[in-house]
């Protein structure tokens, strides 16, 4: 849900309200006021703070959709998903049902790595232990010209909450 504050100092105004174990996305048409958006929310010891790239114009561009995570088994459950990737170095102490390890940090392959050479029509899934590494794998995906990625919304926690196997 988005809420427009107007103004870094409408920000400023609401910030008190806010819960600062939520994540955040700040954006506006240019990125000086998101910038300071973002700044003003981390100096007031927001942890889970991300602007958005390229802005409000750039949010038409996003083609990789948020998927809940009934949806996710489902598609799982029918073979939809040419790869499932974990983007997470948290891996090998669990991860979805043949998720492949996408992140050589963690004892994995990078993904632009695994993705170099696979077909860009089949439709996957990306998924983290927490967002900005999701965001990242799935955008890095888009920007590769793939055309059917899915984030799965609330990651691997959402996953494990829901009661779904891991392996």
């Amino acid at each position: 849900m988005a809420t427009n504050v107007g103004s870094v100092d409408g920000l400023e105004d609401l910030i008190m309200g806010l819960d600062q174990s939520k994540t955040y996305l700040v954006y506006c048409h240019g990125d000086a006021p998101s910038i300071a958006g973002a700044e003003l929310l981390v100096k007031n010891g927001f942890l889970n703070v991300h602007r958005l790239e390229g802005n409000y114009g750039a949010w038409d561009e996003v083609s990789f959709v948020d998927l809940p995570v009934a949806s996710v088994k489902s598609k799982i459950d029918a073979g939809d998903f040419k790869a499932i990737f974990d983007v997470s170095s948290a891996y090998l102490q669990g991860h979805l049902p043949g998720a492949t390890n996408a992140n050589a940090g963690g004892g994995g392959t990078a993904l632009a790595n695994l993705i170099a050479n696979m077909d860009k029509t089949k439709t996957y899934l990306v998924y983290c232990h927490s967002d900005a590494p999701s965001f990242a794998g799935a955008q890095l995906m888009e920007d590769a010209g793939f055309m059917n990625v899915s984030r799965l919304e609330g990651n691997y926690s959402a996953w494990t909450s829901a009661g779904y196997a891991v392996e």
